[in-house]
This record gives structure tokens, sequence and C-alpha cells, in this order.
């Protein structure tokens, strides 16, 4: 199932703390400038955060980082140069809320209006978690950008908590690493791998507490200020639902969904059909999405990957994979083996598909056309 993106529908992110790639990589012996151009991508871009690039370029980009200094925790060492300005004008108006779960929840819902290429989601049961979730079809390694995203997380759950946070769980969607120790070391407890989801686990108590730092220093980069935010509308709704569902690990049929977005099932049905889709074409287009990215970061079996997608049984799974791909599961998961390819394609700035031609961590203070036409966002 290809996607159809135009390119300036690409799902969009500020580049933040990717700001770092750039010295990281001339760290590593690699002269930055020519690894960027090769990619499509123009060094000065590096010199702002606010700028805007397409998610899939920044998630290949990370990627091909990582390959290429062979470095397996090449987005921790990103994350770890992030605080609350890495977040812009959003991370100055989180850092005024008063508690820490008030700041996560301006947070989530900031960046659902924004950003179309990953979810974050807080989960407020007694066991309290932070999760990062790619959603972007054009993705299909995620694990260095997850990486980063995670690491970020801790950062800025630090700054809101202070020194003294600790996860006691934190859960990767890769295969573990062969030298596991960068992650204990980042995150300071149990790291898991081969996760269906990235996910932070700590107590809920921190979530009632007020903010350890309030108001950051101003960012040289940013006036405080944010965009406006505009109300996202119904298929870019309905994705995120899915996604934020299929990451928790809970239903994502049609009744589910509709009612979590206020409508009865044949509201959203015909709702969706003024868009030109189909519950059932986005509901796939999401989870192949997920499930791609499980069958080449991680070792999870066929099984557990139809049962984080919802499926009632592998066969579906497998019959519905192949409708869309043209080969089964296993034979998709087999060829990227076979062809070495440890990384997502070579994506250009605004997300056009591009042709193939250091430092140990440290602690730092079935028609998609509509789909494709609302996946789409600012971050």
């Amino acid at each position: 199932m290809a996607s159809a993106l135009g390119e300036n529908e690409k799902p969009m992110i500020r580049l933040g703390v990717g700001v770092t790639i750039p010295p990281l990589l001339k760290s590593f012996g690699i002269e930055p400038g020519a690894f960027l151009r090769d990619r499509g991508l123009d060094l000065g871009t590096f010199d702002d955060p606010d700028h805007l690039v397409a998610y899939a370029a920044l998630a290949a980009l990370a990627s091909d980082a990582a390959d290429a200094t062979e470095c397996e925790h090449f987005g921790l060492l990103v994350g770890r140069a992030a605080d609350l300005r890495t977040l812009g004008g959003l991370g100055g108006e989180a850092a005024r809320a008063p508690t820490v779960g008030t700041a996560l929840r301006l947070i989530t819902a900031r960046l659902d209006a924004h950003n179309r290429g990953a979810i974050i989601a807080v989960d407020e049961a007694e066991d309290a978690s932070l999760s990062y979730s790619v959603i972007d079809p054009d993705v299909v390694s995620a694990q260095t950008v997850i990486d980063g995203g995670m690491a970020v997380a801790m950062r800025v759950m630090t700054e809101f908590c202070g020194p003294s946070f600790a996860p006691f769980l934190v859960c990767l969607p890769r295969r573990p690493p062969r030298d596991r120790r960068p992650y204990d070391r980042a995150f300071r407890c149990r790291v898991s791998f081969d996760a269906p989801t990235a996910r932070m686990h700590f107590d809920r108590l921190w979530l009632s507490r007020p903010l350890h730092r309030r108001v950051p220093a101003p960012c040289p980069h940013d006036d405080g200020r944010l965009p406006p935010i505009a109300q996202a509308d119904l298929v870019a709704r309905v994705i995120v639902e899915i996604g934020r569902r299929l990451a928790a690990g809970i239903d994502v049929s049609a009744d589910s969904v509709a009612q979590a977005l206020g409508r009865s099932r044949r509201t959203l049905h015909r709702d969706l059909a003024k868009n030109s889709t189909t519950y059932h074409s986005i509901s796939d287009q999401v989870r192949f999405a997920f499930a791609k990215r499980l069958l080449h970061d991680t070792e999870m079996s066929l099984t557990e990957i139809a049962v984080e997608l919802g499926y009632s049984e592998l066969s579906a799974f497998t019959r519905a994979f192949a409708r869309s791909f043209g080969t089964c599961p296993s034979n998709w998961r087999e060829r990227r083996r076979l062809a070495g390819e440890t990384a997502a394609p070579r994506i250009g700035p605004h997300g056009d598909e591009r042709p193939r031609d250091a430092p140990d961590w440290h602690e730092s203070s079935s028609d998609g056309s509509a789909f494709d036409r609302h996946f789409t966002g600012r971050a």
C-alpha cells in the first residue's frame, strides 16, 4: 500500500533537537555537509530549530546517521541535548502549568493538533506512562527517531519533576542493541526491547506534583509565541484516534472510535464518505504503517503483531497485509533482511524519496486518497 502524499502534504515537524545531528556526525569523523547533501538536505537548515521538515525525512536522516556512525544509540545522543526549549514556545507555555500532569496534557493536546507524523499519549492509570508512537506511513524504520523521542521525553520529565525523577520501566520497539549500557544510563531504569510501543512507565504521583522548573530561559530561536492552532478535521482526528488506540492496545473498531469522537458509527461513516474515504481504508493505512515498523525494527512474532494491531487471528492479519502489499508479512520481513535494509528509504526535505547512490553516552545537565490528503500537520 503505497502512500500517495503530495510534496506539500507530508507530515511536518519542527526540527527542534535535530539541530544536534550535524555536530554529532562531525564528532564521529563524518563531514556533515556532504552527508546531508547526499540526502537532499542543506546544512544551513540545521541552524534553526524552528525550521519545519518532513517527519519522514527526519526519521530517515536519523536512521542513516546511526548506520553511518555504526552507533546503535545515535538517537539517544541526539535526545540528550533536549530541554524544555526544545519544544519552542510550547515548552515555555507548558513550564507555566501548575502540575506535571497539566503540563503533559497541554503538550499532548497541542501536538495532536500540529503533528501527523507521531503521537504522544499520557496514561494516568495507577502506573502512569508516557508513550510515543510514529504514525507517518512513509516511515519504515523508526527505531532511531523513537530512541531520540524517548530521550527527549526523559529530559523534559526530569526538568518537570527535578533530578530525582526516575521511571521504573522503559519499553522500546526495537531489537536489543549489542550494548545496552547507553540505554540503562539514559533512562536510569530497566529497559525492555522488542516492545510494540515506546512507553515510559512511572509512578502516578509525579503527575500531581508542582513543576520543579517554571518558565525556562528564553530560547534565542523562538519568541515564545505559538502559531494559531487549527481545529483538526475529521479524517485527521480519526487517524490520530486510531493511532492512539493501537499504541494503547485498546479497541480500534469503528464503534469505539466513533464514540471517542462524539459520533454514532453511522454518522462517522456518513461524514467520512463526504471526505471520499471509509473507516476501513483509514484503519488499514494506520495499522499497516504500524505493522511494517514492527516487522522491520523488532523480533516480535507475527501473532504478537496481529494481536497488537487488533486482528482477531493471525490469518486475518496475513490476508489483509497480502492484499495491500502483494506478499505475506513473513516474506516482507525476510526480504528486508536479505536486502540488508536496516534503514528507511532516503527521504528528501519535503518527504520525496531519494535514490540510494563518537562520543559515548554520558549524563548531561482501500482508497487512501482522503487519508493521504489529510495526513498532514505542523509541529
